[in-house]
């Protein structure tokens, strides 16, 4: 035999096995062989509620600097910062018309 015969030869032999075992468990517990075709009804999510929002000037929170409204942090700062709610989005993140 060549060598790829023998590998074929071992797999055949190596599932053949693989499928008497599993026939001996299914005769020993009958449940096993029964495959349950039915999904259990998935109840209706009631909606998510709205994340509480945190105030960066209460004690315990991290000091932090906060920049006025559409300002972003420089490239090469350190430190914690608090963008205003209004900042520009990543330009990756626009729709493009003419893509």
């Amino acid at each position: 035999m060549k060598l790829n015969e023998m590998k074929i030869a071992k797999i055949i032999q190596n599932a053949a096995l693989l499928c008497a075992v599993l026939n001996l468990m299914a005769a020993v517990n009958p449940a096993m062989s029964q495959v349950s075709t039915q999904t259990p009804p998935t109840a209706a999510r009631p909606p998510r509620p709205t994340p509480p929002t945190r105030d960066p000037n209460t004690p315990g929170f991290i000091k932090a600097t906060e920049l006025s409204d559409g300002a972003i942090p420089p490239a090469d700062a350190d430190g914690n910062f608090i963008i205003g709610p209004t900042h520009h989005p990543a330009p990756e993140m626009t729709v493009q018309t003419n893509v």
